[in-house]
C-alpha cells in the first residue's frame, strides 16, 4: 500500500518537473495547491488553487496536481481536521483553552446543515487550517523552487555535454553573420549528364 502511494506521489511530482514554464510559476503553482489542500472548502479546493495560481502568475497545471496530491492524506484526515479545530478553536477563546470533547452521539447528521454550527465549529477549524497550511505553503514553494531550479541546471548541463543544443551548421557569410535554416532554400539535385 505504501509502495503505490509512494509511485503515485513520484509520479505526479515527477511530471511537474517536466512542465514547460519557469521554475518560479510552478513553485508558485505548487504552493498555491499545497495551501487549499489544508483549507476545509470541499468542492471549491481546485477552483480556489487554481484561481490563486492565476493571479500570482503561478502555474495552474502545477495548483491542480498539488492540490490533488494532498487527497493522499485522506485517511489521516479526521485527525487533521480535529488538529486544525483545536488550534483555531484555541485561537479564538479568550483565555485561550482547547474545546471541550465532541461525541458523535449526540450530534445528528442535520446539525451540520445548520447555521449556527457553520459559525461554532466552521470559523474555527477555518482559521486553524489557514494557521497551519502557511508553514506547508512556504516549505512547498521554497524546497519545489530549489529543486525545479535544480532540476534546470541539470538539464542545461546534459545539454551542453551532449553538444550545446541547437547549433547552425550554416557556415558564416562575409558579413560575419550567418543563414538561419529557414533561409536555406534546399538545392535542386544536379542535372544528370547528357550522352550524346
Amino acid at each position: 500500500m505504501i509502495g503505490k502511494i509512494y509511485r503515485w506521489g513520484h509520479g505526479k511530482v515527477a511530471g511537474l518537473s517536466k512542465l514547460e514554464d519557469r521554475p518560479k510559476a510552478i513553485a508558485l503553482g505548487i504552493a498555491s495547491g499545497v495551501f487549499f489542500g489544508f483549507i476545509p472548502l470541499v468542492g471549491f479546493k481546485t477552483l480556489l488553487a487554481i484561481g490563486t495560481a492565476k493571479l500570482a502568475r503561478g502555474n495552474m497545471i502545477a495548483a491542480a496536481v498539488a492540490v490533488t496530491l494532498h487527497d493522499v492524506l485522506l485517511p489521516l484526515a479526521p485527525f487533521v481536521l480535529r488538529w486544525e479545530y483545536q488550534l483555531g478553536y484555541w485561537l479564538m477563546s479568550h483565555p485561550h483553552h482547547l474545546p471541550p470533547n465532541l461525541h458523535a452521539v449526540h450530534h445528528g447528521p442535520m446539525m451540520w446543515f445548520h447555521w449556527a454550527t457553520l459559525f461554532t465549529v466552521g470559523l474555527p477549524l477555518l482559521i486553524g487550517s489557514i494557521v497551519i497550511a502557511i508553514p506547508f505553503t512556504l516549505g512547498s514553494y521554497f524546497l519545489a523552487l530549489w529543486l525545479l531550479e535544480r532540476s534546470s541546471a541539470a538539464r542545461l548541463a546534459v545539454s551542453a555535454r551532449e553538444g550545446g543544443g541547437f547549433r547552425d551548421p550554416s557556415p558564416p557569410t562575409s558579413s560575419g553573420s550567418s543563414h538561419s535554416l529557414r533561409d536555406r532554400r534546399p538545392s535542386a539535385p544536379p542535372d544528370p549528364p547528357e550522352d550524346s
